[in-house]
């Protein structure tokens, strides 16, 4: 019989989802929760919590897959057709250009975001901070390890959501506007800032790392139990706080636009 572990020593044992969360709540999320709270108010809240529901189902699907299975998404794609090198070789290049194209775009917004941050911060101009950016993001490749990451996403997601509830507290939402805006409906024209909500959430190759980086992280023979718990805790945690976050940004946004009216 498993002792039973604290919070903190869970805690302890968190990873990979918390990068996860930190990759989806970036420019398009911010900029997709912005343009929900202030054009559609309560109505898209639904959306959000459907994503994070989502998200967390397939998530722990893949965790499973590389708990029990061990194996990663990839190889268990390969595997399908173990004997045929045509479709190790179009499951290797699908995923590699949805890697190269998606990591294109996500850095890309990342960058933009970064740098404007930076550059109110400092009053250095957009293109000093850019290049600063850049270079950053190049030494964090090339220097930093998967454990370091971790690390420093953990850091930054309980920062990040701790600050984004606290304000959305402070900025008073009504309470029965919250209520109301998790019940499915869709406005008149709020078909396309839905799919984005989902979208910006529920992203395939973010799957892909996390089978990836949870086969890496929870490898021990005899513990899949215990690692399949301390995988779950994480996806959960971490979803949730991204979850949190972007409510928190639609609720701000709409008390800030109300306050202005």
């Amino acid at each position: 019989m498993r002792e039973k572990r604290t919070f903190l020593e869970k805690l302890k044992a968190t990873g990979p989802a918390a990068v996860i969360a930190s990759a989806f709540v970036g420019p398009g999320t911010i900029t997709t929760a912005t343009n929900a709270g202030v054009n559609f108010g309560y109505a898209l809240l639904w959306a959000v919590i459907f994503s994070g529901i989502a998200s967390i189902v397939i998530m722990n699907m893949a965790s499973r897959l590389a708990i029990l299975g061990k194996r990663n998404i990839i190889d268990a794609s390969v595997d399908i057709f173990a004997n045929s090198n045509a479709w190790r070789v179009f499951i290797l290049g699908i995923i590699g250009l949805v890697c190269f194209l998606t990591g294109f775009g996500f850095e890309a917004g990342n960058l933009i975001g970064a740098t404007t941050g930076f550059s109110d911060i400092t009053g250095l101009s957009r293109e000093i901070a850019a290049l600063i950016m850049s270079i950053l993001s190049i030494l964090a490749i090339v220097f930093s390890t998967p454990n370091f990451i971790e690390m420093i996403m953990k850091y930054f997601i309980a920062l990040m959501g701790l600050v984004f509830v606290i304000t959305a507290i402070i900025a008073k939402p009504d309470v029965l506007g919250i209520l109301k805006g998790f019940i499915p409906t869709i406005p008149d024209g709020a078909m396309v800032t839905t799919i984005a909500l989902i979208g910006t959430t529920i992203i395939g190759i973010n799957l892909v790392f996390h089978s990836i980086a949870t086969t890496d992280k929870w490898t021990e023979d005899g513990k899949e139990a215990e690692n399949l718990e301390n995988s779950y805790f994480d996806t959960n945690l971490n979803v949730w706080l991204g979850v949190a976050m972007t409510t928190a940004l639609v609720l701000q946004l709409l008390q800030h636009c109300m306050v202005l009216a």
